[in-house]
C-alpha cells in the first residue's frame, strides 16, 4: 500500500471550503477545527455522529486506511476479556502459604463435600429452611392489610372520628418495615441469621397479641409499629438465607417463591380480613395472625438451622480451640486479611 502523502491542513480546508461553500473564501481557526473534526470522523468511520452541513469524502488511500482502522477496532472488541479471579481462587490463595500449600492455621471447609457446608445439606433440610423463611415472609406482609377492614369498628369502639388517625393505624405497620432493616440486617451478620429470626418472631407475636388486647388507639398504634419492625426481619434477611443454601444456578425458583409472599400476602390479607372482621370482630384478626405466626415460629425452633458460613466456621474454630489448648483465635482485621461476606469469610487460628 502506497504511503499517504503529507497534507497541508490549512490549504486542504481552503480548497474544501471553496468547492463546497463558495461564499466562504476565508476560514477562521474555529471553522477549520470544526471541519478537521469532520474529516477525522469520516476517517474513523463514524462521521454520522457529527451534525454538520459540510461533508468530507476520503480519497482512495484514506478509505483503505479507514477500513483497516475499523477492522482493527473490531478485532480488539472480539478479543477475550481478562476476567478477575473467581472468589474460590481468591479464597484458596488466601489460605495458601508461600510454598503453595494450604495454611494449616486457617480454619475452612474440609472439602467441597463437607456436610457442615449449607450448600451440601440434604434436600429436605434445604427445603425446610427455605419453606419456613418463605412462609414467615408471607405472614408478616399479610398483617399489613388484613387489619384494614376492621378499622371502622376500631374507630367506633374507641370513639374516634379522626380519618387521618384511621389511616395511620393501618399504614404505621409498614412504617415499621422501614425502620427494622436499618439494624436487623447488620445484626444478622453479627449474631447469625437464625438467632435474629427466633428473637424477631417471638417479639412479632408478642406485639401482635398486644394489638389484640389494645385498650386505646395509642396502644394499638404503638403495638402495630413495633410489630412491623420485628416482622421485617425475614423480609430483610430471607434472601441471604436462600443464598447460603442454594447455588446460583438453581436459586431462581427459591427466590421466586420467597418473593411471592410480600406480593400476594397483602392481597389475601385484605379479603380474609374483611370476612373475619365482619364475623368475629377486628381483634380476632390479630389473634389469627398470632396463631399462624406462633405455629411457624415453633417449626423454626425445631427445623431451622444456622446457614451463615461465618457463624458455622466460628463454631468449628471454637471446637478446635477446645481440643488444642495451644491455639489462639484472632479477628480477621488483626491478621490483615480483608473482611469477607457469605462463604468468603474465614476464621483464622494462629498457634502461640
Amino acid at each position: 500500500m502506497s504511503a499517504i502523502p503529507d497534507r497541508d491542513p490549512e490549504k486542504e480546508l481552503l480548497e474544501l471550503s471553496s468547492d463546497v461553500h463558495p461564499a466562504h473564501k476565508t476560514l477562521s481557526a474555529i471553522e477549520a477545527s470544526d471541519v478537521e473534526k469532520i474529516r477525522l470522523a469520516a476517517y474513523e468511520g463514524h462521521d454520522a455522529d457529527i451534525a454538520s452541513n459540510e461533508g468530507y469524502i476520503l480519497d482512495a488511500n484514506e478509505d483503505i486506511e479507514r477500513k483497516q482502522n475499523i477492522a482493527l477496532h473490531r478485532k480488539v472488541l472480539k478479543a477475550p476479556e481478562v476476567h478477575a479471579p473467581a472468589s474460590d481462587d481468591v479464597e484458596k490463595s488466601s489460605r495458601e502459604n508461600d510454598t503453595g500449600e494450604l495454611d494449616p492455621s486457617v480454619i475452612w471447609w474440609d472439602g467441597p463435600d463437607e456436610p457442615e457446608n449449607p450448600m451440601n445439606w440434604k434436600g429436605w433440610m434445604k427445603f425446610s429452611n427455605c419453606f419456613l423463611v418463605s412462609a414467615i415472609c408471607f405472614v408478616t406482609p399479610l398483617a399489613s392489610s388484613m387489619f384494614a377492614p376492621g378499622v371502622p369498628a376500631v374507630m367506633k369502639e374507641f370513639h374516634s372520628t379522626n380519618s387521618e388517625l384511621a389511616g395511620f393505624v393501618v399504614s404505621v405497620y409498614v412504617l415499621g418495615f422501614a425502620f427494622g432493616p436499618l439494624f436487623l440486617a447488620p445484626l444478622s451478620e453479627i449474631f447469625a441469621r437464625v438467632s435474629i429470626y427466633h428473637v424477631c418472631n417471638v417479639l412479632f407475636i408478642c406485639f401482635t397479641i398486644a394489638c389484640a388486647l389494645a385498650t386505646n388507639l395509642k396502644m394499638l398504634v404503638g403495638s402495630r409499629l413495633l410489630a412491623g419492625v420485628w416482622g421485617s426481619a425475614v423480609l430483610t434477611n430471607g434472601g441471604g438465607t436462600i443464598t447460603d443454601l442454594i447455588r446460583q444456578k438453581k436459586r431462581g425458583l427459591a427466590m421466586y417463591v420467597f418473593s411471592m409472599g410480600p406480593i400476594i400476602g397483602p392481597v389475601i390479607g385484605l379479603v380474609a380480613g374483611g370476612f373475619l372482621a365482619h364475623s368475629k370482630g377486628w381483634r380476632w384478626i390479630f389473634w389469627l395472625l398470632a396463631m399462624i405466626s406462633g405455629l411457624f415460629s415453633i417449626l423454626c425452633f425445631i427445623l431451622m438451622r444456622e446457614t451463615f458460613a461465618v457463624t458455622i466456621l466460628q463454631k468449628k474454630t471454637n471446637r478446635f480451640q477446645k481440643q488444642t489448648a495451644t491455639l489462639r483465635l484472632y479477628p480477621n482485621s488483626i491478621l490483615g486479611y480483608p473482611q469477607r461476606t457469605s462463604f468468603a469469610v474465614e476464621s483464622y487460628v494462629l498457634r502461640n
